[in-house]
């Protein structure tokens, strides 16, 4: 039987730039992001709003990376192929810049080894 956790290995793998999951389960989806990262050898960062990006399980994260086109710049930037879970990114998909700036990213990512 097929998990949650495979089938999000299998489009990591796959090197899908962007997956889009909702969930009202936010430390479950958590916990399957981090057993998948540790699958592909990557480790898992976390963004929210209010605390910028991070590992997911550390503390220590960077506020300067708090607003969402930074976070998504940096992640296209950076040279760590992980996986990052944007938090309650939803809203900010209502703008036409961090949507376009959600694609731009997701160009950057091709065959990088990153997943958003």
């Amino acid at each position: 039987m097929t998990t949650v956790a495979d089938e999000i290995e299998l489009s990591v793998q796959a090197r899908q730039a962007v997956l889009y999951v909702v969930t009202a389960e936010e430390e479950r989806a958590l916990a399957i992001l981090a057993e998948v990262a540790t699958r592909v050898g990557r480790t898992l960062y976390a963004w929210t709003q209010t605390r910028g990006l991070g590992p997911a399980r550390g503390a220590r994260w960077d506020v300067r990376l708090a607003d969402p086109l930074v976070a998504l710049e940096h992640v296209a930037t950076t040279e760590e192929r992980g996986i990052y879970a944007l938090l309650d990114f939803h809203p900010f998909l209502a703008s036409h810049t961090a949507t376009r700036k959600l694609k731009d990213t997701a160009r950057a990512l091709a065959g990088s080894g990153k997943t958003v």
